[in-house]
């Protein structure tokens, strides 16, 4: 993820286009493999500075005749806030400092005591909330995960000899390991996973473009469980140059939003077309959050908002270092979790974790058990790469060094 983000902040955003559908590719039958499931105090500061910034209105435009889809997803977790974070404090759960130690890419949760977190070298789980966790040998490595049930999981992407898809339907005791579907074209270079459902999903990554140096943005859908996936958008980049994907979130069965090095788009029809979204910077966009059928949240040179499906983005922060009241290169968040459509956490670099509850229109950093004592506001921790909030008051963010940290 620390590649991906340098690249984003480093490479100018290239012009997405519109990309039919590729034709459906049918997998070989899965290896099944079967692996028993195996069942580490709180800290408060003093309240951080506040920042604020005014919004700005972005048009986005509508092509004629663009397919609507129909979200089917009910927005039971949107809560509306008075404006200010519910009582909690982040701990340590799991840390290692020793060098070389498992760093951990992705959180996801079914409830706000049942996880997973899949990273370098394994997946591990709990069912209690964090006090235990417990790996799931059979899962391997990974670079993202999602879960759209209690007993439906998927991960893509990782480095040893399970890269690529993988499908869990009976809570992560066996899985179907699916080894680079598309033969060694694609497994292991995807990014990130999004599952409306537990038989529609959505892949995000890059791949390997004309040369070694060249990352194209690639975009997988399957409609059927994982049986089959598709195609749905790839982008050449540039010569030298990245169009990879790093982030997806849907708000419904056909509408999703993808972000990256080139910027952030959205399809509503199922991932069979693709538009370019306008948000209010030219850079590319590190993470989207979709707390609500038609509210969604996008992170990059800046946080915008929208309200109305993409219709008009609203620009909230400017920029990141307004967002975390700092002029620090090193201090840059880069993965946001919206647990409802005022609340949204923000998690990056050393240890970084910032939080608003306004619809962004102000942010505050969060303490933490990284940071240099309660007087210093400082993050001075290893970078998160993974937050996931299951309600409002429950949250975790994973990130190097076996490092897993829970707000409750």
């Amino acid at each position: 993820m620390s590649a991906h983000r340098d690249l984003a902040r480093a490479l100018s955003a290239a012009v997405l286009t519109v990309a039919l559908a590729g034709p459906t590719l049918a997998m070989a039958p899965a290896a099944l493999v079967t692996a028993p499931v195996t069942p580490a105090g709180p800290l408060r500061a003093a309240p951080s500075p506040t920042i604020t910034a005014r919004g700005t209105a972005v048009p986005t435009p509508q092509p004629p005749g663009t397919p609507q889809g129909t979200p089917v997803l009910t927005a039971t977790s949107v809560v509306r806030t008075t404006g200010s974070l519910p009582p909690g404090a982040w701990h340590i759960q799991r840390h290692d400092s020793t060098p070389g130690g498992n760093s951990w890419s992705s959180v996801t949760c079914t409830s706000t005591r049942t996880c997973y977190v899949v990273g370098l070298f394994t997946t591990l789980s709990t069912t209690n909330g964090g006090r235990n966790w417990r790996p799931l040998p059979a899962a391997g490595s990974g670079n993202s995960i999602a879960c759209p049930s209690t007993r439906t999981c998927y991960i893509v992407g990782g480095t040893d000899s399970s890269a690529g898809i993988k499908v869990t339907t009976d809570g992560g005791v066996t899985w179907h390991i699916e080894h680079n579907p598309f033969g060694d074209e694609y497994g292991e270079d995807l990014n990130a996973i999004a599952c409306p459902s537990v038989r529609t999903c959505y892949a995000v990554g890059g791949h390997t473009g004309r040369s070694d140096g060249d990352r194209d943005g690639l975009i997988l859908v399957t409609a059927d469980g994982g049986a089959t996936w598709r195609v749905s958008w790839r982008q050449q980049a540039p010569s030298g140059g990245v169009n990879e994907l790093t982030s997806v979130a849907c708000s419904g069965l056909q509408t999703c939003y993808a972000a990256g090095v080139a910027g952030l788009m959205v399809s509503s029809d199922g991932g069979k077309t693709w538009r370019g979204q306008q948000i209010g910077w030219s850079g590319g966009t590190d993470s989207v959050a979709c707390p609500g059928v038609t509210t969604c949240y996008a992170l990059g040179d800046g946080f915008a908002v929208t309200t109305n499906g993409g219709r008009t983005w609203l620009r909230r922060q400017g920029s990141v270092t307004s967002m975390t009241g700092r002029k620090d290169e090193y201090l840059y968040p880069f993965v946001l979790a919206c647990p409802s459509v005022t609340i949204c956490y923000a998690v990056g670099t050393e240890g970084l974790i910032i939080a608003t509850a306004d619809d962004g229109i102000t942010w505050r950093r969060q303490p933490t058990p990284l940071q240099q004592g309660n007087s210093n506001p400082d993050p001075v921790g290893q970078d998160l790469s993974g937050v996931m909030c299951p309600s409002i008051t429950t949250c975790y963010a994973v990130g190097e060094n076996d490092l897993i940290l829970a707000r409750s």
